[in-house]
């Protein structure tokens, strides 16, 4: 927890110094690859902590985005002004992989631990509609399986919320 506080008060701070205005006629001009590299790390940079209630992995989410636990214990990803769901975690003993082509299946690690992130295909049309998450706890009988629609992908990008993960 204090490497994640730490991490968020530098993220302030460096966040703090990317105010700063550059007068027009000096600004250099920036090409496609750096004016993406500069959009990817505001997104980092605009985050907020989330926590499992129970299993107390934490991992950052965008900020506008919160979890809200369900009767069942699951966990959806909501935009706090809409209550649109952007994802919807699961955490429950041995949730098994899912047979897909291996070029749709992709072999992560999520803070050291092997996992698989899944590029599944709607049926009707053939096309990627949704990645799901799937590894195992550390020391724990427990599987996480997040399950999000590609179209949400600029609102809860799983391959980014990975980066940020910890186990604790």
């Amino acid at each position: 927890m204090k490497k994640l506080i730490v991490l968020a008060a530098a993220v302030v701070l460096l966040g703090a110094g990317c105010a700063q205005q550059v007068p027009q006629a000096e600004a250099p001009e920036k090409d496609t690859a750096e004016v993406s590299d500069i959009k990817e790390k505001q997104q980092v940079m605009v985050a907020n902590v989330f926590e499992h209630p129970k299993f107390k992995f934490t991992f950052l989410i965008p900020l506008g985005v919160e979890g809200k636990e369900d009767a069942q214990g699951n966990i959806n990803f909501v935009d706090v002004l809409s209550d649109e769901v952007f994802a919807t975690m699961v955490v429950q003993p041995g949730i098994p992989g899912i047979a897909l082509a291996p070029n749709k299946v992709e072999k992560i690690k999520v803070d050291g631990e092997p996992g698989h992130l899944y590029h599944d295909t709607d049926a009707k049309t053939g096309k990627i509609a949704i990645d799901k998450l799937i590894v195992d706890m550390p020391k724990s009988i427990q599987t996480v399986f997040i399950s999000q629609p590609v179209a949400n992908a600029a609102k809860f990008d799983i391959k980014e919320i990975v980066k940020t993960w910890n186990w604790k």
